[in-house]
């Protein structure tokens, strides 16, 4: 006899997958559970009308009817894990979390499961996912051709304008002879995504985890954050530098606040950034408490929290600290080298060091364009 719930659906669903949830210890587990997963379900409640729901260890599956905004919850998780808004979290501040985001779109049973006696979703496009998920890279969403058109279509039905990207990466093998998807990254239209190589997506091979990493390493996003003090002077020049250079300078009162915190919105400034400099230069004084009397001339705190921030987040080799004047450096700073802007001089006297910093971070320069 049929359950009540026996009915095929046409739907769409997102599949979400946790990278390096496998490793985490007993008390990280704990604490991702407790305080990461509720604020990922925030995420996924600014939407109703799911027709299902479930999770599995660190797997999340949504299904909905609309495609376009399950698009929109994607992407929110994936700006998540980009900003590492979990290291908020002490347990989890050192750790590699991710998000593998897929949406797919077809006909599934919606059925009892005779296991736990509740409803089950059952198909074969659910099965192709389990296929394609462990390819997706870290922190980007991937769609099927099915999401793409039915999002594409219904805009153009309703005359609305498209709000995303939709980056071909060609028919992708799946494992176990699965046949082959084809696949797309989405992301928001006017932001800067990483490349894929078109020849890593060749028919007659699937593509791989290491196929990714080796496009990212030379397609940094060129938005370079300037973290910066009282030093107007000092912080324009170095924005006019890196346009000169064809970068996309980013400084954080410039940006839109969108009714943020000054923590949120960094956090989310930080999402898509290649690189930072940080402008340390004399704006406060400070001493150790039994010696007041030696104030010495030091870059304001803020400075230095980003500063840390922004090298946990890039790594030590995509932050370029600029010393100006004679400051005292924080002791956790030690042994780090940084440029050295001459007494009475500005930036330009060191775009060549600027310029070699920037194309050891893998990027290409052209130093002609500061003549």
């Amino acid at each position: 006899m049929n359950s009540p719930f026996d009915q095929y659906i046409s739907a769409s669903f997102l599949y979400l997958d946790i990278k390096g949830y496998s490793l985490l210890d007993e008390d990280r587990l704990s604490k991702f559970h407790k305080k990461v997963y509720p604020e990922i379900h925030a995420i996924t409640e600014k939407i109703d009308g799911y027709l299902y729901k479930n999770t599995w260890g660190d797997g999340i599956i949504l299904v909905h009817n609309d495609s376009e905004l399950l698009l929109d919850i994607a992407l929110e998780i994936r700006d998540y894990f980009r900003s590492c808004r979990y290291t908020t979290f002490d347990l989890l501040r050192n750790t590699d979390l991710g998000s593998r985001l897929f949406i797919g779109r077809g006909e599934f049973l919606r059925s009892s499961d005779p296991f736990t006696e509740r409803e089950g979703l059952f198909g074969i496009e659910l099965v192709a996912t389990a296929r394609l998920e462990p390819l997706v890279p870290p922190n980007r969403v991937l769609v099927s051709s099915e999401v793409k058109d039915h999002v594409e279509m219904r805009l153009h039905r309703e005359a609305r304008t498209l709000r995303f990207k939709f980056t071909d990466l060609g028919a992708v093998e799946l494992a176990k002879q699965f046949g082959s998807s084809q696949i797309f990254e989405v992301t928001f239209k006017g932001e800067l995504s990483v490349a894929f190589e078109s020849d890593q997506m060749s028919k007659s091979s699937p593509i791989r985890s290491d196929d990714f990493k080796s496009t990212q390493k030379s397609n940094f996003s060129r938005r370079i954050f300037i973290i910066h003090g009282h030093d107007g002077e000092l912080k324009n020049e170095i924005a006019r530098l890196l346009e000169r250079l064809d970068f996309i300078p980013v400084i954080l009162h410039e940006q839109a606040d969108r009714g943020q915190t000054i923590f949120l919105k960094l956090s989310n400034e930080m999402a898509d950034i290649g690189f930072a400099f940080v402008l340390l230069t004399p704006d406060d004084v400070g001493a150790l408490k039994q010696n007041i009397e030696s104030l010495q001339p030091r870059a304001r705190q803020n400075v230095v929290y980003e500063h840390g921030l922004f090298t946990g987040h890039l790594g030590q080799d995509r932050v370029c600290a600029i010393c100006k004047g004679d400051i005292e450096i924080p002791s956790d700073l030690h042994g780090i080298l940084y440029k050295k802007i001459p007494v009475g001089s500005g930036a330009w006297s060191i775009a060549l060091d600027i310029i070699q910093e920037l194309r050891a971070a893998g990027y290409e320069v052209d130093a002609n364009k500061l003549n």
